[in-house]
């Protein structure tokens, strides 16, 4: 699966580049062939491994089609069904179905699906949506939210285990689809619609939602008509997809179904009104410095959801496979490294951290409010899963080295095999990242070659590449990337270092600029080295020293942390620069730890820039 620019929004933006002419969408592995190493691949392992644990047992598995045990959101039938099928699925060793309740869940399920197609309870269509009933007793919307999901869990596992009895079961939920179009995209009744608002189970959220398992649906059996099911809600999803957005989940989930229709029609209409969304949602303040979104799409939400970060990240990996435009990754990195980790529960499971708002948007990570055991345990995971497939893809030509992570991937390039593997290590002075590539032919013929790109980060000022006996290698910057002007050989080396510094920059992601020698004042700024965020602990007014280059001075910690002054409350004039620096009242900046170790750790701050000494 795939998986308005206007301004010159941020340093994201401004790094952007047009998609490249020709551009070929490389084709993702399987993310189970990708050795992630490191912080993401234990995040990712944890995650993986969450699902079969408590309270995943059968039971509560399936309770959303059988309604024999009473627990959250039952009534979403094929939620949790589905999106535990879809992971296992995706995640489980070749020739065997894992966790080990998958097996008896995957033959039970169809048993439980209704004459017309759809699981859950049996309703009455015709009838006006009961929207009014208390949440946890509303059928027909949460049903369409549930019966999405399953749609597209029932299809991995369909594919992964080449059973024809889950796929005519997918085929019905598609049919029901089909069956009950003119009720639920009818102008008419747009007014029912609407009023059944803008949350988790309103008509918006969980209809559309449905796009995605459509065109998969169509892909796997080739028929036509469940496409043009979902070309018809995306033509009337334009009505409603307008300020506000509410749902992010919902929303982006949306999104990633018009990126598939847009693969599969190649109308670029679809990508357009992804691709505008981005920028909205990134102008307009709804993602945070840290490149996260709330659970509610805009500047302020009250809490986060491991759900919507994770369809925000899948929105970027596949927008950039759209496109070609590494901006995308770009924000798929910032997003991972302080915002999807800090989701991440000491268990591995995802789901929701409170935030804490200014006037202009989140400030800072609260504490945790509670695993979702029904939803972002699974999506969580289903991101970090898209990732890896997205570390090192080609298309069949030439392989873009997309993240400077601890991994070993196989590509292949010209019809050969061959397995590229990224190591991290110690960087020297003047370096944010050191990596170092190993090319490898696992089919044993040295005369082939690899052509490779190696991605420039946003937060990387310049990128060098040498061969293993340190000489430099000639490369031409081209699309947001280095492309090596000579394939690389079986076995050969390569160190990767990338070079920067601390940077300094507003909420909107522009880089700010320093003079050395002068004093400044900036309020409500953010601290990145490389891909990562510094968060503070203590006061929110910090003094920073700026070297002679008019770069941010902090002093670095053997832990990665930095150490600053903190300011006292209410300095607003600056007399005595002496007095400022010998305070003895410090924080540490560094960051974050992840897994719950903070619970509420700031990371817009105020600054009194000041000439270092």
């Amino acid at each position: 699966m795939i998986m308005l620019a206007s301004l010159a929004l941020n340093a994201v933006l401004a790094a952007a580049v047009p998609a490249q002419a020709g551009w070929q969408p490389p084709e993702l592995v399987d993310a189970r062939t990708v050795k992630m190493d490191g912080r993401l691949g234990e995040a990712y392992q944890k995650g993986v491994a969450r699902i079969g644990k408590p309270p995943y047992d059968i039971r509560y598995v399936r309770s959303d089609l059988t309604f024999e045990q009473k627990r959250a959101y039952t009534n979403y039938s094929g939620d949790v069904s589905g999106r535990f099928v879809e992971l296992a699925s995706l995640t489980t060793t070749p020739g065997r179905q894992e966790p080990a309740i998958l097996a008896s869940l995957l033959s039970a399920i169809p048993d439980y699906q209704k004459k017309d197609g759809h699981y859950g309870v049996e309703v009455d269509w015709s009838q006006p949506i009961d929207h009014s009933l208390p949440i946890g007793e509303q059928k027909m919307i949460p049903i369409f939210w549930g019966n999405a999901r399953l749609l597209v869990g029932l299809l991995a596992a369909a594919r992964e285990f080449k059973d024809e009895r889950l796929l005519a079961s997918a085929r019905r939920i598609g049919d029901f689809y089909l069956a009950t179009a003119d009720r639920f995209c009818d102008p008419a009744r747009e007014a029912e619609y609407r009023k059944t608002g803008l949350f988790a189970d309103g008509y918006v959220t969980c209809y559309f939602h449905g796009i995605e398992g459509l065109v998969l649906l169509s892909r796997a059996t080739g028929d036509p008509r469940y496409l043009k099911q979902a070309e018809r809600m995306a033509e009337f999803f334009k009505r409603f997809d307008k300020p506000p957005f509410g749902h992010a989940h919902g929303n982006f989930s949306s999104m990633l179904g018009l990126l598939l229709l847009h693969e599969a029609t190649g109308n670029s209409e679809y990508l357009d009104r992804v691709k505008a969304k981005w920028d909205l949602v990134v102008q307009d303040g709804f993602v945070s410095p840290i490149g996260g979104v709330g659970e509610g799409l805009g500047a302020q939400p009250g809490n986060d959801e491991g759900c919507s970060l994770a369809d925000w990240l899948r929105m970027n990996l596949e927008l950039w496979r759209a496109t070609g435009e590494t901006r995308y990754l770009d924000m798929a990195e910032r997003l991972v490294w302080n915002h999807y980790l800090a989701n991440q529960y000491a268990s591995g499971g995802f789901g929701a951290r409170h935030l804490t708002c200014d006037a202009k948007g989140v400030i800072a990570l609260g504490e945790f409010a509670g695993e979702a055991f029904w939803c972002c345990n699974f999506h969580g995971p289903l991101g970090l899963h898209l990732l890896k497939a997205t570390l090192a893809p080609s298309n069949g030509k030439e392989v873009y080295y997309n993240f400077p992570v601890d991994f070993t991937s196989p590509v292949i390039v010209n019809n050969q095999h061959w397995s590229l593997t990224s190591q991290t290590v110690s960087p020297k002075e003047g370096e944010v990242l050191r990596c170092r590539l190993t090319m490898k032919s696992t089919e044993g013929n040295p005369a082939e070659a690899l052509p490779l790109n190696i991605r420039q980060p946003e937060w990387a000022d310049e990128v060098t590449v040498n061969d293993g006996s340190g000489s430099a290698v000639e490369v031409e910057k081209r699309d947001g990337y280095l492309r090596l002007m000579k394939p690389c050989r079986s076995g050969q080396e390569l160190d990767v270092a990338f070079r920067g510094g601390v940077i300094l920059e507003d909420r909107r992601f522009h880089r700010i600029s320093l003079n050395a020698g002068e004093v400044s004042r900036h309020k409500g700024v953010v601290l990145r080295y490389g891909p990562q965020v510094l968060f503070a602990e203590g006061a929110p007014e910090i003094m920073l020293p700026v070297d002679a280059k008019g770069r941010p001075n902090l002093g670095a910690e053997p832990d990665g942390s930095y150490r600053a002054i903190s300011l006292p409350a209410g300095v607003e004039g600056v007399t005595d620069l002496s007095a400022l620096r010998s305070s003895t009242v410090q924080t540490r900046l560094s960051p974050l730890p992840g897994n719950g170790e903070k619970n509420h750790t700031r990371f817009v701050l105020d600054v009194l820039a000041i000439p270092g000494r």
